[in-house]
């Protein structure tokens, strides 16, 4: 990453002239709290820039699939990738974001863009999908007023879109115990989530605040009208 850095003072690096192409195995990779073994892919550096094609990885206990692009030929870095997550283990996700606040498997196809230098900015500066398939797990935070709780799910899906740092959640249909949920809403690192939940038998729960604070409260339909049309201003295509 360093060696492909941009310097203002010294100018580039003359790595970003390279050209190569090849096969790249690495048995042990750390992203932060993430770790990541038996990484394989097909790696080719064009004056800057690197893809890497069909890269596989065992990760959070399932696996990744796909093909990723960093662009260092000018600042900020670009990043692109698409791909699939088969069997992941949300309680080992929310054991990296230190709250068990999810339990169960999910499968999901991404499409991610993003550019920085930080983490803060790559998701400041974040555009992707995700499809989502989760089954047999719970959602430990939620209580639902006259159901078991924590919330079990034997099947949640949905479609996740990310923009600047901000996930919205449509077409979200959870299968629980005491029916079949219909999930939309937003969410932020800033101001937790902003979720409406209607049961099937048209009862309307609010689900808001931080993943460790959540609060669920009934809701008016008026009420879900407002937040649809507000949510529908402020995030922008």
């Amino acid at each position: 990453y360093r060696i492909l850095h941009l310097n203002d003072q010294q100018g580039p690096s003359p790595l970003l002239a390279l050209q190569a192409q090849g096969s790249l195995y690495v048995a042990r990779l750390e992203l932060k709290e993430v770790l990541a073994t038996q990484v394989a892919t097909r790696l080719a550096v064009d004056r800057g820039k690197l893809t890497f094609t069909a890269l596989r990885a065992q990760l959070l206990q399932g696996t990744h699939q796909g093909d990723w692009t960093m662009d260092a030929s000018t600042l900020p870095l670009r990043y692109h990738g698409a791909g699939a997550l088969q069997n992941i283990s949300l309680a080992q996700l929310a054991a990296v974001m230190n709250d068990d606040w999810i339990a169960g498997n999910a499968d999901g196809n991404f499409d991610l863009e993003t550019s920085g230098a930080s983490f803060q900015e790559l998701l400041a500066n974040s555009d992707g999908k995700l499809q989502f398939v989760m089954h047999s797990g719970s959602l430990m935070h939620v209580e639902i007023p006259g159901a078991p709780g924590p919330l079990p799910v034997r099947r949640f899906t949905g479609s996740l879109r990310l923009k600047k740092g901000t996930w919205e959640l449509s077409k979200g249909k959870l299968e629980s115990r005491d029916g079949i949920y219909q999930v939309s809403g937003t969410a932020t690192s800033d101001n937790g989530l902003d979720f409406v939940l209607m049961r099937g038998d048209e009862q309307l729960w609010n689900l808001t605040g931080m993943l460790s604070r959540l609060r669920v409260a009934p809701a008016t339909p008026a009420e879900i009208s407002r937040k649809e049309a507000s949510a529908k201003t402020d995030i922008k295509p």
